[in-house]
């Protein structure tokens, strides 16, 4: 009989495990997107992975089809984008998938699989859009579309979502929502914690001593039912503070909006006007800077970082210098050089005419748009690897719109014959090869044969017959 019964609660215990794992491998299938406003949106709202997302250019609803901004919607799920104006073509990367779009039309490979968009490829060069079909289509992602409510959703995963159902026909009128997967309805519904008739506040009596009321509401409208809720009406409002120390704070009591006599102290003393002013930056890098504490004008030993770090300009030779020491601030913002460009154009001619073929892949970026791609190689390579690549946000030569990358930032350029032709004659035209092989300990960055800076054609020729990198040439911490 004792067996039996060891027997029978070991099945048991088997049991509920098989099914804890049942839920558990369920709920990693399944994103829920749950606490969604299904109110009508004049904009169409779009969410991913039960997160809302904000983009520049709002998604569009055109001839049927959802268009979303192509940049930031492949940015949002983990992709590098690069745009290439003069073969009209966008690539995006991650860690196991390859895109190749070409602006205007309606093709797209993917891991060198040729794929059919719905809708071609259009937009501006500021914004291209893309139908967010292609998503669903050829990435494999749900896409829900709640159409009364001007909503999207999007996951990898299963979508799980919670909708109004409607209400209980019996008192106390419970309401209860429906489970939607994937934008099916399911039988699945639960109750959201309200009731189709509630009490509102009301207001108060005008006689003391001031009883105030709930109205009650059904279906959000009111009746003529009232009832008492067990308060009488009376607040505490700030009244002043004590005119000796410790300045106590205190508030007075007001019945029906008026005050009365009584008082009590609010567990505060008054400390006066408090404001914070800047008070300078530290001496070593990152240069921190901070603000001191005043109080009615008097200066506290009170300070606190700002959250920003002192950067400023070191200009040598008519050259600013950009790298892990020497920064730009935030607003610093030039656009990419003209006079970079025009150079570039020249040296690009001369190679065609060599048979070669260059372009700029990434140019000029903001500060904004460094801390994005710095943000992101973090998180997929960690901080250690991602800072032998990848520039810190103010500390990337491409804010200063003088730096390039060409063709593909890939290793493989390191082997190809643009890659030999760019090292033996860039300096010609005004650029150096920024990151040197050899020299990843004095730059702090490995080899990058596709990124060139320019600095003019005449410290560029010293530069490279100096067979120095920029921090040996000047003298200067990396």
């Amino acid at each position: 009989m004792k067996k039996t019964k060891r027997i029978l609660t070991l099945l048991i215990v088997m049991f509920v495990m098989v099914v804890q794992l049942n839920f558990a491998l369920a709920d990693e299938n399944q994103t829920v997107f749950d606490h969604l406003n299904y109110h009508l949106t004049d904009q169409i709202r779009f969410v991913l992975d039960g997160k809302l997302i904000s983009f520049e250019k709002l998604p569009e609803l055109v001839n049927g089809r959802i268009f979303v901004p192509l940049q930031t919607m492949l940015e949002a799920i983990g992709f590098h984008v690069q745009t290439n104006t003069s073969t009209q073509t966008i690539q995006a990367t991650n860690e196991d998938t390859t895109i190749l779009f070409t602006i205007g039309s309606n093709k797209a490979v993917v891991n060198d699989k040729e794929k059919t968009l719905d809708a071609t490829i259009g937009g501006t060069e500021q914004t291209y859009i893309i139908p967010i079909s292609f998503f669903s289509d050829s990435l494999g992602y749900h896409l829900v579309w709640v159409q009364e409510s001007n909503l999207l959703l999007m996951s990898k995963q299963d979508i799980e979502e919670w909708r109004y159902g409607g209400f209980e026909a019996a008192a106390p009128y419970r309401e209860y929502e429906n489970l939607y997967v994937n934008g099916a309805k399911t039988s699945k519904t639960r109750y959201n914690g309200i009731n189709y008739e509630d009490w509102r506040y009301g207001g108060f009596e005008a006689a003391v001593p001031n009883k105030e009321y709930e109205i009650l509401y059904v279906g959000g409208k009111p009746t003529v039912k009232t009832r008492y809720n067990g308060k009488n009406h009376e607040d505490w409002r700030y009244g002043g503070f004590e005119a000796a120390p410790p300045n106590r704070e205190y508030e007075i009591l007001f019945v029906d909006g008026k005050a009365t006599a009584k008082t009590r102290y609010n567990g505060k003393n008054h400390v006066g006007a408090v404001e914070w002013r800047y008070d300078g930056y530290e001496a070593v890098f990152p240069f921190k800077e901070y603000e001191r504490k005043y109080i009615n004008g008097v200066a506290t030993a009170e300070t606190r970082y700002t959250g920003n770090n002192h950067t400023s300009f070191l200009i040598l030779q008519d050259t600013l210098i950009v790298n892990k020491t020497y920064s730009l601030p935030e607003g610093y913002n030039p656009g990419e050089s003209s006079v970079a460009h025009s150079a570039f154009l020249v040296m690009q001619k001369d190679a065609k005419a060599a048979g070669l073929t260059i372009y700029i892949s990434s140019g000029f970026r903001s500060y904004s748009s460094q801390a994005s791609i710095y943000k992101r190689n973090v998180a997929a390579y960690g901080q250690s690897k991602t800072d032998t690549f990848s520039a810190k946000p103010g500390n990337s030569e491409h804010q200063t719109g003088l730096a390039f990358d060409l063709n593909t930032v890939n290793d493989a350029f390191a082997t190809t014959k643009e890659c030999l032709w760019i090292e033996q004659n860039c300096y010609k035209y005004g650029f150096i090869v920024r990151y040197a092989k050899e020299k990843q300990s004095i730059t702090g960055y490995q080899y990058e044969p596709w990124h060139i800076r320019y600095l003019g054609e005449a410290l560029a020729t010293k530069v490279f017959q100096s067979g120095l990198c920029l921090e040996e040439y000047f003298g200067i911490a990396s």
